[in-house]
């Protein structure tokens, strides 16, 4: 979602994660609650619920109609649940997401990029292939 939604910094990385990504034709995995997730987000935007910056109810629309088309593959693995209660709890994770995220990312063997510092911080490097989105291309 940050290449919609993030930051300068946060919008750029996540242009070239997904460019690199779409070039080697990796797929790009999202837990089953992704997409409402995102579109949450927006709906909170586009009313003034989230703190953060405002969305127009048309731009709301036009970031989902984008998020939509974008092929990503959505993870829905045996012990998907179960493993991201273990994480959301050993890790005492506030987001419930994030742990989904977190599971999909270990169950698959893949990196998960994320925006989130404050999941970062929670987990203090203790799961290396969770990563800072800003910090992709300096690996």
């Amino acid at each position: 979602m940050r290449w919609l939604l993030g930051t300068q910094a946060e919008a750029a990385a996540a242009t070239v994660l997904l460019s690199t990504t779409a070039e080697a034709r990796l797929p790009v995995l999202v837990s089953p609650a992704f997409h409402a997730a995102v579109a949450a987000e927006l709906h909170g935007r586009s009313t003034g619920a989230a703190a953060s910056a405002a969305l127009t109810p048309a731009d709301a629309q036009t970031a989902l109609a984008v998020l939509v088309h974008y092929p990503f593959q959505v993870v829905q693995t045996p012990g998907l649940y179960t493993t991201a209660l273990k994480l959301a709890q050993g890790y005492r994770l506030a987001s419930f997401a994030h742990a989904l995220n977190a599971a999909v990312a270990g169950l698959a063997g893949c990196e998960l990029w994320t925006a989130d510092q404050q999941l970062i911080s929670t987990l203090d490097g203790s799961l290396p292939h969770i990563r800072l989105i800003t910090d992709y291309g300096s690996r």
